[in-house]
């Protein structure tokens, strides 16, 4: 739920509401930092080798259902929202620098 509701609302949230999601394991006040200390004292002691094909494992899945929903998302895209009027109408705000005026359809 936590997902959908920021996919259809837009909204942000932040760290530690990411956190309490789920959507994130850590946060950090100065992310750089924390980012190099884990590269530094987890990953840089492994095996390159042996990180590269747990990566490809763990993301192999993931990869393989994303292209084939691809084409599925795009035509939905392309072949549905791009030729609604809302879709012209939320661009040519953006480009203007305006609100939008929706009319649904």
């Amino acid at each position: 739920p936590d997902a959908e509701d920021l996919l259809f609302s837009g909204r942000s949230v932040s760290g530690a509401e990411a956190k309490a999601m789920g959507l994130v394991q850590t946060v950090a006040d100065d992310p750089e930092a924390a980012a190099l200390d884990y590269f530094d004292k987890q990953l840089a002691p492994k095996s390159a080798a042996a990180l590269a094909c747990a990566v490809a494992a763990a993301r192999g899945p993931l990869i393989r259902s994303l292209r084939a929903r691809l084409q599925e998302v795009e035509t939905l895209y392309l072949d549905r929202l791009m030729k609604t009027h809302d879709a012209n109408e939320g661009l040519a705000a953006f480009l203007a620098r305006r609100a939008p005026s929706w009319n649904h359809a």
